[in-house]
């Protein structure tokens, strides 16, 4: 099986690389794991390349531009790899791939109540949280017309 994960220089990436290490996989930087030095997710034909070299069975989209706070002269950057990025991970992944997409739990806004659940409302209040709605959108999409097999995590209080 072959494994690749977007946004290996990050701590959840790092980490996830050294699990999938564990498991018995071999740790092949150039050719299993994308961060930017590698590979620009918003670049298409980067993408394409990369996933026609990989051909992976499994697509772990952790990459993302993640400051909530960040200044506006950057949200063109931050759409661009958060929700143009994504599209183009899901239009060059192989035909049935598993694709597994880091959200973020900021997608239900600033909320005082902290339970949520899969049927929450969605109340992005930031850029960051917005992309992140859309993110989940195109997964759900491309899911739907069979292109790949989606799971969304909405992640929380990573530290």
């Amino acid at each position: 099986m072959k494994i690749l994960v977007t946004g290996a220089s990050g701590f959840i990436g790092k980490n996830l690389q050294e699990h999938i290490e564990t498991l018995g996989y071999p740790r092949d930087i150039k050719t299993s794991y994308l961060n930017s030095k590698i590979c620009d997710i918003t670049n298409k034909y980067e993408v394409m390349e990369i996933m026609e070299d990989i051909v992976p069975d499994v697509i772990i989209h952790l990459a993302a531009k993640s400051s909530p706070g960040v200044a506006s002269y950057l949200w063109d950057e931050m759409w661009q790899i958060n929700v143009d990025g994504t599209r183009n991970l899901l239009h060059y992944a192989p035909l049935g791939a598993k694709f597994i997409f880091a959200s973020s739990s900021t997608v239900y806004g600033s909320n005082s109540k902290r339970n949520y659940e899969d049927t929450s409302i969605l109340r992005p209040s930031t850029i960051y949280a917005a992309s992140k709605v859309a993110g989940e959108a195109l997964v759900r999409s491309y899911a739907r017309l069979e292109r790949i097999k989606g799971t969304i995590l909405r992640l929380g209080g990573v530290v």
